[in-house]
């Protein structure tokens, strides 16, 4: 999807731009922090979680899957912290 092989670079940015200034694009959240800008998508079921981060401006890309209810968004942020500290060096 970073490379512009899955779709194009313009819809791409499409799916992670935010409507009107919102936090959501075309299926994807969409938030700035300290990391920079982060685009992707969290769900779940009773016994599962999961959470996807791409980090835009560094290209990191998180993956967090979980057998626990709301267990992966944790370690996900824990995640997302120690790369806004990598990046701030």
């Amino acid at each position: 999807m970073q490379a512009g092989k899955l779709v194009s670079k313009t819809m791409r940015e499409m799916l992670w731009t935010g409507f009107q200034g919102e936090s959501y694009g075309y299926g994807f959240q969409v938030r700035y922090g300290p990391a920079g800008r982060v685009v992707g998508h969290n769900g779940g079921f009773p016994g599962i979680n999961s959470q996807l981060d791409i980090y835009v401006d560094s290209g990191y890309i998180v993956a967090v899957m979980s057998n626990v209810d709301g267990g992966a968004s944790p370690l996900a942020d824990a995640i997302g912290s120690i790369l806004a500290r990598v990046k701030g060096r």
